[in-house]
């Protein structure tokens, strides 16, 4: 497994919780922007570390 794998899981949850720990969460569409493109990025960061069959 690689590190980089595991730093885009943890880019994707910053992404995630980024809106109120940087305080813009009253912008609803910059929240929803954060929420599904982080959730994008932390399932493919972590689809990524799974092992193939």
């Amino acid at each position: 497994m690689k590190w980089n794998h595991w730093a885009l899981t943890v880019i994707g949850v910053w992404l995630i919780v980024s809106p109120w720990v940087l305080g813009f969460y009253e912008l609803n569409l910059a929240v929803w922007s954060a929420i599904v493109s982080g959730f994008a990025v932390a399932l493919l960061g972590f689809w990524s570390v799974l092992p193939e069959d």
